[in-house]
């Protein structure tokens, strides 16, 4: 979305028609994290039961089942076939770059956590590797690993950046228990990651008949890029550029052809309306020949946070500098942005603060099946502008009330 936003369709805003540069110059402003917690999330404005749901082949979960679930084998191993348990100080460097670097290997070697650094090889670890190096040493001390953080901010609440997730301090079963416990990198790895647990997201596509098929059979939201190039050649657009300048790249995407050349990443919101107006841009409903139509398809998947990264898109903005060179000062840009699409084009508005806003993952969204509760479709831009305006409105409001404050004040936080 703009600077915020990737395309929620089979490509992204990189590519067709991107919005004005007032809104692709649009971050936040402010320090740190926030979550929504409460009775602002997606209960308070759920899709609407008009709204067309997909026969899919899915394993039945409960509405509550993420607060029970940590991560399964299949999806550690799946991560790790990726990246291993491993770094260097050059790639520590090429991911997060020199200076946080150096900060984290001083940070190891002052607690004597070296043996447990190769975890932040994995974009889910490394961009939260303040809140891995507190869980090391809770478990060392015997205090259980922590509270399961979900949503990386640091505050250990676990509830998934307000998303339908709930932490799973328990661990699943493989949680820190003391420092008998995390024998090796491999198991403090699990433990974290099981710690962080499960969020409830969203990807919504527009997509004809055949492309939704594909999709499902292959059981897999891969990244945009792997329209044009293989998976092997993605995954070697991510060795060579890093975590950092790819998640740069997504979050100012008119740079992202110059410094990646092909994305090999995905974004996943925790707001379906998110997600749905991005798609939008992407639709086409055509009354004479509906084989011809793109629709916005929703998939509601339920994902282990630690997939995905622990930056929001105003920790993003702040390394941009330092990748893009143009020597910008990201905390004078503003903490809201107006995003429009065909569904609503007035615009929505987005607070960048939240991590719910967009999450970004590397690879792409695997086990789809196993991970659907629900695939959706919109018959028509009017029945998707119907459902986005109800969260339109609210947006506004706390726009409205967020702006008359302070320009630094933070979005408030429950108790």
């Amino acid at each position: 979305m703009g600077t915020a936003f990737s395309s929620s369709s089979s490509s992204h805003l990189g590519e067709g028609t991107l919005p004005p540069p007032h809104i692709l110059a649009r971050v936040l402003e402010g320090e740190g994290t926030s979550t929504r917690k409460g009775t602002e999330d997606e209960a308070d404005f759920p899709i609407p039961s008009t709204v067309q749901v997909l026969p899919t082949p899915t394993v039945n979960h409960d509405e509550d089942s993420d607060a029970g679930r940590g991560v399964s084998d299949a999806e550690f191993g799946w991560m790790l076939e990726r990246r291993a348990l491993a770094v260097t100080d050059e790639s520590l460097r090429l991911d997060y770059g020199d200076e946080e670097a150096a900060t984290i290997v001083d940070a190891f070697c002052e607690k004597g956590m070296e043996k447990f650094i190769g975890a932040l090889n994995w974009p889910g670890v490394g961009t939260r590797w303040r809140e891995y190096l507190t869980f090391l040493e809770r478990a060392r001390d015997g205090d259980g690993g922590g509270d399961g953080d979900a949503d990386g901010d640091g505050d250990g609440d676990g509830d998934g950046d307000g998303g339908s997730s709930g932490g799973n301090a328990a661990g699943g079963g493989d949680g820190a228990g003391g420092s008998g416990v995390l024998t090796d990198v491999n198991t403090a790895f699990r433990a974290f990651g099981n710690s962080l647990g499960r969020v409830t997201t969203y990807r919504a596509l527009a997509l004809d008949d055949a492309a939704y098929a594909s999709i499902m059979a292959k059981n897999v939201i891969f990244p945009s890029g792997q329209l044009r190039v293989s998976e092997q050649e993605l995954a070697q657009v991510i060795e060579a550029k890093g975590v950092r300048k790819i998640a740069v790249a997504r979050l100012f995407i008119y740079h992202l052809s110059r410094l990646l050349g092909h994305d090999p990443s995905i974004s996943l919101h925790d707001d379906w309306q998110t997600t749905t107006l991005i798609a939008s841009g992407y639709a086409r409903y055509d009354r004479w020949d509906p084989s011809r139509s793109k629709r916005v398809h929703l998939f509601e998947v339920s994902c282990p946070v630690v997939e995905s990264m622990g930056w929001n898109l105003h920790q993003v903005a702040l390394q941009a500098p330092a990748v893009l060179g143009d020597g910008g000062d990201p905390t004078e840009q503003e903490p809201w942005f107006c995003f429009p699409a065909p569904a609503l084009p007035e615009g929505l508005w987005f607070d960048g603060r939240l991590q719910r806003t967009e999450r970004y993952s590397l690879y792409g969204v695997p086990f789809l099946r196993e991970r659907l509760r629900r695939a959706l479709v919109f018959n028509s831009q009017q029945e998707t502008m119907q459902a986005l305006l109800p969260f339109a409105q609210h947006q506004a409001e706390l726009h409205t009330l967020d702006t008359a404050k302070s320009p630094l004040t933070s979005p408030s936080e429950s108790p």
